[in-house]
């Protein structure tokens, strides 16, 4: 309940670059990229402050808009699509439209989503600080909870670290993230630089905002995708390419645990020392996994 809290806290006090420190992250490469996602949020509420102070009526109709959201059948339809796995299709999965009007869809889908996220990027918190309760799972693990339920679209869950302080835990194990999600120091390099990427570009809007070149709030998105798509497309390739790199390591690594075994399964049989032979197994893997 403390550390629910202290995000409310942060974000009423316009500290929301503090959000990532409240996230749990089990690498050094993982709370490197939290704490660049960290100078992204500050960056979003800056400029959420000045597209309000621009657009006020706009603003409001929007705020409104998501807390329809917020509850509505749009959060359910997003959660059956992560759970299934749909929501990667048009993403690095390669997926692509199929014809204009899916694409069409697709582009009017990121405006709408990105003036919300622009208008107030954390006003779910805001809304929801009185319906937010906490439940324990474990010891170890809790629940966060929306009028008692889930949080929507997908649920969200906390944990406790060794030192028994709690944190918010991202959900990189559904089916449309877990295949995704880094796991050599390169490939949380390659995400990093997307999120520096989209930090740069909404930089970008902010000062556009506030200098007036930008009029009207529909020109927001529109400005989004010029700054922000083509660098981030190229991210995207990049890491699409180490995710293919990613395959081969793995299929090499399963033929060499397979011939491994092989091996040692007939030194065994050979009369081999069981002791040397499984200090120097470890050896071999480790040194292999590295």
């Amino acid at each position: 309940d403390d550390t629910v809290q202290a995000a409310l806290a942060m974000v009423r006090n316009g500290d929301a670059a503090k959000l990532p420190r409240l996230i749990y992250a089990d690498s050094r490469e993982y709370r490197s990229v939290l704490n660049r996602l960290g100078a992204l949020f500050g960056t979003l509420q800056e400029m959420g402050t000045e597209v309000a102070a621009r657009f006020p009526a706009e603003v409001a109709k929007l705020q409104e808009q998501i807390k329809e959201a917020a509850t509505g059948e749009g959060a359910a339809q997003l959660a059956e699509r992560l759970r299934s796995g749909e929501a990667a299709s048009g993403s690095l999965a390669g997926g692509q439209p199929q014809n204009d009007a899916e694409r069409r869809a697709r582009e009017q889908q990121f405006r709408d989503v990105s003036l919300r996220l622009f208008a107030d990027p954390f006003s779910f918190l805001d809304i929801a600080k009185e319906r937010l309760t906490t439940q324990r799972l474990s010891d170890d693990q809790a629940a966060v909870l929306l009028d008692g339920k889930p949080v929507p679209p997908i649920g969200l869950t906390m944990r406790r670290d060794a030192d028994g302080l709690w944190y918010f835990e991202l959900p990189l194990n559904l089916p449309a993230v877990a295949q995704f999600v880094p796991q050599t120091r390169h490939e949380w390099s390659i995400i990093g630089s997307l999120i520096r990427v989209l930090d740069n570009a909404v930089k970008e809007l902010t000062v556009d905002v506030r200098n007036g070149s930008i009029g009207r709030m529909d020109q927001l998105s529109e400005k989004a995708g010029e700054k922000a798509f083509v660098p981030a497309a190229m991210v995207f390739i990049v890491y699409s390419k180490e995710m293919d790199v990613r395959q081969r390591r793995e299929r090499v690594m399963r033929d060499f645990r397979r011939k491994w075994g092989e091996w040692v399964s007939g030194v065994r049989e050979a009369g081999a020392d069981p002791a040397a032979l499984k200090a120097f197994s470890a050896a071999v893997v480790k040194e292999t996994v590295e």
